[in-house]
């Protein structure tokens, strides 16, 4: 093997026509390197020119919002209807000559964004927006939610109507979600006479008076609510976690999660019913004491798509 090693670093003692074959593979040997580092390159720069450049994810959150903004305000303008909003509905659908809104348009309380779709055109942007108003109509006894979708075309940063805005169909997919409160608490025993003591001064606090004191425990943190609407809290129902222990035979220092349910009244006629998740603790003298507002929310089974 010595041998046959220092014979091909010998050129001199090659056979001729190996000489040739040597010196023939060496004349071809630069300018395919050069082509095959050609190729490589090539190849590199092709496969870096296809790889996706970088998204402005602020801008194009921006961009989203105006567009929101736009379709929002036209629908607003489009269902309340009067002769004053014409003009500026027309501006925001030029290839219009003229629109007749409603004499008696809807009484529109809120317009929610529910989905932008975007469509990319060869000279312009169709955004596809749809929007949940909630309105009063004209003679109805409360307000309704119904969707809209709003058609909007961006060109060079401006933005036009495509169409009229179309009423349309909710989801019609739902599901059931249980509550994993769904043990009964008596109203009038320990516990619901303490959750009575403390709803009341969480939620009717007034002015700088915002103390629990002997209402929670020293896990509590916050305060009650600043400058509440409510002037009074009645208990409507009382339930604890699934599993929990029972409250009259629990021992000091249980804890227990339980959800209440409360009617916060401002007037006589006018109340919000409300769901309070709590942790609880048992205390001395049958005594219950408020760590803090549960969350997460628990939850029971899900039935349903």
């Amino acid at each position: 093997m010595a041998s046959n090693l220092q014979l091909l670093l010998q050129p001199a003692q090659w056979k001729p026509r190996v000489r040739e074959r040597a010196l023939l593979l060496a004349i071809i040997s630069g300018p395919l390197a050069l082509l095959m580092s050609l190729i490589v390159g090539i190849a590199a720069i092709t496969s870096i020119a296809r790889i996706p450049q970088p998204v402005d994810t602020y801008a194009a959150i921006s961009n989203v919002a105006r567009v929101q903004n736009y379709a929002r305000t036209a629908l607003v303008l489009w269902l309340s209807g009067s002769k004053s909003s014409e003009k500026p509905l027309l501006a925001r659908k030029t290839s219009e000559q003229g629109v007749t809104l409603s004499d008696n348009g809807f009484e529109v309380f809120a317009v929610d964004p529910v989905d932008v779709v975007r469509h990319q055109g060869s000279d312009a942007v169709e955004w596809v927006v749809t929007l949940s108003a909630t309105l009063v109509p004209p003679g109805a006894g409360g307000p309704q939610v119904n969707r809209y979708i709003v058609t909007v075309l961006e060109h060079s940063g401006s933005y036009q109507l495509l169409t009229w805005p179309v009423i349309a169909n909710g989801d019609s997919d739902t599901f059931t979600v249980a509550s994993k409160y769904n043990v009964p608490v008596e109203r009038t025993g320990p516990l619901g006479q303490s959750l009575s003591r403390f709803v009341t001064a969480y939620l009717t606090s007034s002015g700088a008076a915002t103390s629990l004191g002997q209402y929670v425990s020293s896990q509590f943190t916050g305060s009650a609510i600043l400058d509440s609407p409510y002037s009074s809290v009645e208990i409507q129902e009382i339930k604890a976690a699934a599993g929990s222990p029972q409250p009259g035979t629990a021992e000091p220092g249980t804890q227990i999660s339980v959800l209440v349910r409360v009617k916060a009244m401002a007037s006589v006629g006018t109340w919000s019913v409300m769901d309070l998740p709590l942790e609880v603790t048992r205390g001395a003298n049958d005594v219950w004491l408020v760590d803090g507002v549960e969350s997460p929310v628990r939850w029971g089974s899900i039935t349903g798509t």
